[in-house]
């Protein structure tokens, strides 16, 4: 083990440029897919309908006015898009190089800690075969850039050890977080504190450079978010804060609300990859309770991070709304106690060193599984059907402009973005009924369109004068109509 971390030590710098390689090519598989529900789509579309406003302090969806998220993503998203056009792959370029940033941040951190390259290698690794961070530091998402930040914060706060400076720049970095994806970046205040107990680190709640990064922060925060108010007022401060912050924590707006649900999330989409974790978990706690090892042992150094990740963990699965996402705030330090718990047991070893890199690498050949699986590939049946639905309204419309309609079909994100259009979705029932006046296009299922048409010697014919299909795939079809129709149950 120690052979293995001078020779690393040698190559630090070889050795860095090798993992972020290795994160960019695997972070770039399937780069260019179609961008799908929900998350992906709309920021898609609030990218490109706020270029073509000209306005970038204030983002436009379909011709309305959007703040549901800070700028800051949103605002690179442009950038990329602009230098490399409208494309799948221009979007998801911000998202994954902030996820490249956490992974390397993560070794900065171990490497900082314990001194180790082997350790900080393997959080590196560790963090990007974890299914669930590997899945999602692919799309179109403001959660890598908000994790990049803690971190950042994070590394700086450890630094500041040695060289007092480096907590000026914790409180800028809690402000560009907060520009990122709001209250998620405050996830910083209690990892600080949980390490200042374990670690004995207070002397930075006085540091005079600590303070004197508010200034700097402040002026990060205030100005979009005043501009915000003086355009849009108390809808504004309504929908930013009260919906996306209050209102799904306190209600289910989406998802389930279940308190084992993310437990649930591990077991069903990475059974054996959780099966490690709960096996490396289980040996810290045996370790801690064996007195002789205790009293060698830095436990209180591995349990920092443990409880970070189960601090983030408790917090989330108490909020009423429960989506994956969420979650990803907790697995870096998650890596981080796997490294280090590693590399700690491996310390107090004198024969078969070896065995604690097994725990390494059990973690990243199980992650690596569940990531490349069929079970972390999201279905993209329906997303092509949105794809299709939306390049050939796109198209039609152009002769044939009519509004879109969508039946039976409540997520149509992705349409919206391809089809350049805002889907409006409506309701029948039998007590109700649905009349269009003038022409309009139809998405629905291919079960709740089947009584409108009929196959004449393989031929589909639709069954009413005005109507025509346009599209028919495996889910969704696409129908025309060039004249008023009522719906009705």
């Amino acid at each position: 083990m120690q052979q293995i971390d001078k020779f690393l030590s040698k190559y630090t710098v070889v050795l860095q440029i090798c993992l972020l390689l290795v994160a960019g090519i695997f972070l770039s598989l399937e780069v260019t897919r179609p961008l799908a529900n929900y998350d992906e789509a709309t920021y898609a579309k609030v990218v490109v309908d706020t270029l073509k406003s000209g306005d970038a302090w204030s983002f436009t969806l379909s011709g309305s006015e959007w703040y549901e998220k800070p700028p800051l993503y949103l605002w690179l998203t442009m950038g990329s898009v602009q230098i490399f056009g409208e494309h799948e792959f221009a979007f998801r370029i911000p998202g994954i190089i902030a996820s490249i940033l956490c992974l390397w941040l993560t070794y900065l951190i171990v490497r900082e800690l314990t001194g180790s390259k082997l350790a900080a290698t393997s959080a590196f690794l560790v963090l990007l075969f974890t299914p669930f961070f590997y899945y999602f530091a692919k799309e179109v998402r403001l959660d890598s850039s908000v994790i990049a930040t803690i971190l950042a914060a994070f590394w700086c706060w450890i630094k500041g050890w040695q060289n007092e400076k480096y907590l000026f720049w914790i409180l800028p970095l809690v402000a560009a977080g907060f520009l990122f994806k709001s209250v998620i970046v405050f996830l910083l205040g209690p990892a600080l504190l949980i390490y200042s107990f374990f670690y004995g680190r207070w002397v930075w709640l006085k540091s005079v450079y600590f303070w004197g990064g508010l200034i700097v922060s402040l002026g990060i925060l205030i100005p979009w978010h005043v501009v915000q108010f003086v355009r849009f007022g108390d809808d504004f401060l309504a929908r930013y804060f009260w919906y996306d912050v209050y209102q799904r924590a306190t209600t289910t707006v989406t998802g389930t609300n279940n308190f084992y649900d993310y437990l649930s999330y591990l077991w069903v989409y990475s059974t054996l990859w959780f099966f490690v974790l709960l096996g490396v978990t289980t040996l810290f706690f045996i370790l801690v309770m064996v007195r002789e090892v205790r009293t060698t042992f830095p436990w209180k150094h591995v349990a920092a991070p443990l409880l970070v990740a189960i601090f983030i963990l408790t917090l989330f699965s108490a909020t009423k709304t429960h989506l994956s996402p969420y979650l990803l705030p907790a697995f870096p330090f998650v890596a981080i106690f796997v490294a280090m718990l590693s590399y700690y047991v491996s310390q107090l070893l004198e024969r078969r060193r070896y065995l604690p890199s097994i725990i390494g690498i059990a973690l990243v050949v199980s992650g690596a599984y569940y990531s490349f699986s069929p079970i972390f590939v999201p279905v993209l049946s329906d997303v092509y059907d949105e794809v299709a639905v939306g390049k050939v309204y796109r198209e039609n419309q152009l002769q044939n402009p009519a509004p879109l309609y969508a039946f039976s079909w409540q997520i149509f994100e992705t349409i919206n973005y391809y089809g350049d259009v805002r889907t409006q979705s409506f309701v029948v029932n039998e007590k109700s009924e649905k009349k269009f006046n003038g022409s309009f296009y139809l998405v629905t299922t291919v079960a709740e369109a089947d009584p409108l048409f009929y196959v004449d010697n393989g031929t589909i014919r639709s069954k009413y004068e005005n109507l025509h299909l346009l599209y028919l795939g495996n889910t969704l079809v696409l129908i025309y109509s060039d004249a008023g129709m009522q719906f009705f149950k």
